[in-house]
């Protein structure tokens, strides 16, 4: 049961860093929306609902983890949600990503008032490397590939790629869904003339 358990955990584990990430372009009040004001909700406690509106660059479908009182999808990917004025944060959810905890603008929520997120959706990409000789050794951000393809995330990440009796090379690379195929070829060390010259006195 023990082994069972371990065996779980790993492969939570392992899907949670390869996950998905939001990523936050705007929070704050809007106080242009009267959305909170024009169709009140009420939370437990008999008070006026704080408002959340959310809206993300891609079409997912988005949750909270608090208890909400209402929501309503205005668009694809847009979201108003009725949360209580009381929370301190709010964590934001959605099928294959990780949660993004936000906390809320100056240390609580108003009530009656709407408040505006907009957030972006990083994903893993493939990333391809064909390195010639084919069995040099392949490092991205210091863990050791076994494969030449594998996830990364969108960004910049430090490679290594060495083998014996060739120069090694260290690079940064920028990984994007456009840019995520990468061509090496090693270039053999040379050989000191001092050597060469030791060699044919031998």
């Amino acid at each position: 049961m023990k082994f069972l358990k371990e065996i779980i955990f790993v492969l939570l584990y392992a899907g949670f860093l390869g996950a998905r990430t939001f990523s936050v372009l705007e929070f704050r009040e809007l106080p242009s929306d009267f959305k909170a004001q024009i169709d009140p909700e009420l939370d437990n406690d008999m008070n006026f609902c704080t408002v959340l509106r959310v809206e993300s660059t891609r079409a997912i479908d988005i949750s909270l983890k608090e208890n909400v009182y209402r929501t309503e999808k205005f668009s694809s990917g847009k979201f108003y949600f009725y949360i209580s004025s009381r929370e301190k944060s709010i964590t934001l959810r959605s099928p294959n990503y990780e949660p993004l905890i936000l906390e809320a603008p100056e240390g609580n929520f108003k009530p009656g008032t709407v408040y505006f997120l907009r957030v972006d959706t990083i994903d893993d990409v493939e990333a391809t490397f064909h390195i010639t000789p084919a069995d040099a050794l392949l490092r991205v951000d210091g863990n050791l590939w076994t494969s030449p393809k594998n996830k990364l995330s969108l960004g910049s990440h430090t490679i290594e790629i060495t083998k014996e009796g060739y120069e090694a090379v260290y690079e940064t690379l920028s990984v994007n869904p456009r840019s995520n195929s990468f061509n090496y070829i090693l270039t053999p060390q040379k050989i000191p003339q001092s050597s060469i010259q030791k060699e044919i006195a031998q």
